[in-house]
């Protein structure tokens, strides 16, 4: 929240605001913030002109509702494992599958540590990568041999290319681009 210096109120919204009827204050607020603001009818509502010292001469127009005179109170919930296992509830019966895949979790909560360990296989499909954990996934042996016959190359992704020519001594960066990749490769093989 920011502070700001309310200038004026009134029932009726300036006419350069981007917003024409309360309705679009709470489609607004519910779209953008996740917010739902009271249902009112438009004689019910007071709107806000606000101006905020860090932007300048510009006004903002608020619904009253959405304004506090006092810092926001924080009560924290006390049952954190039914809110956690809630918010994991909803997520599975609203997003059941992410890139294909069945979306499991496991049960024990995973916290940053120094160093990763490797999940046992059964395990690993029950792992959602993140920033701070990645996991490492099996990778299927490729045959860029024929794939560089095939002129097909390009087909390939990064990962497998650069892991190519790591086994067959040929140093690349991370950085590298496909094209470069792809050019190593075939010159290597002109070569043997």
């Amino acid at each position: 929240m920011k502070m700001g210096r309310i200038v004026n109120f009134s029932h009726n919204i300036p006419p350069d605001c981007p917003f024409k009827s309360y309705q679009d204050f709470e489609n607004y607020w519910k779209m953008l913030y996740g917010y739902e603001l009271p249902h009112m009818s438009e004689d019910d509502a007071i709107y806000c002109s606000v101006y905020f010292k860090l932007i300048g001469e510009k006004l903002f127009t608020y619904p009253f509702i959405c304004l506090r005179s006092q810092p926001i109170q924080i009560f924290p919930r006390a049952d954190l494992p039914r809110v956690l296992n809630t918010f994991v509830d909803d997520l599975k019966s609203k997003m059941p599958h992410l890139c294909g895949f069945p979306v499991n979790m496991t049960e024990t909560p995973l916290y940053p540590v120094k160093e990763l360990s490797r999940p046992l296989p059964e395990e690993e499909h029950l792992l959602v990568p993140s920033k701070k954990c990645r996991t490492s996934k099996t990778v299927k042996k490729v045959d860029v041999e024929q794939y560089a016959q095939d002129n097909k190359l390009f087909k390939l992704n990064n990962a497998d290319l650069q892991d190519w020519l790591k086994q067959h001594g040929i140093s690349t960066r991370a950085r590298d681009k496909k094209e470069q990749l792809v050019a190593k490769i075939l010159q290597f093989i002109q070569q043997s």
